[in-house]
């Protein structure tokens, strides 16, 4: 094995008793998308995140999982209904039995 991965390894079986959980840290990972957390749990989370690949890897595709809505909901701002095409959908929302547009 190798010397680096040993040491981490050592490092991580003596502090893993003040880390939290994989199942807190998904948790603790969503939660400070959207808020700040405390210094000490941020410390304990980025601790963890230094000796758990796995929880490293669903940090980085929350993070993508993020930047992709973001930017999915940018491009739908940008789109525009013509007027007939929203009477449509209004017309369809009241009445689902109806056809949406007579062909």
């Amino acid at each position: 094995m190798n010397p680096l991965k040993q040491i981490k390894r050592a490092i991580g079986m003596r502090i893993s008793p003040w880390l939290p959980s994989c199942q807190e840290v998904s948790r603790l990972q969503s939660q400070a998308m959207d808020s700040s957390l405390p210094w000490l749990l941020r410390l304990r989370l980025k601790l963890h995140l230094c000796f758990c690949s796995w929880c490293s890897n669903y940090r980085e595709h929350l993070h993508f999982l993020r930047h992709a809505m973001h930017r999915w909901q940018c491009d739908e701002t940008d789109a525009h209904l013509t007027p007939e095409a929203r009477d449509r959908i209004r017309k369809a929302l009241r009445d689902p039995d109806q056809p949406a547009h007579k062909e």
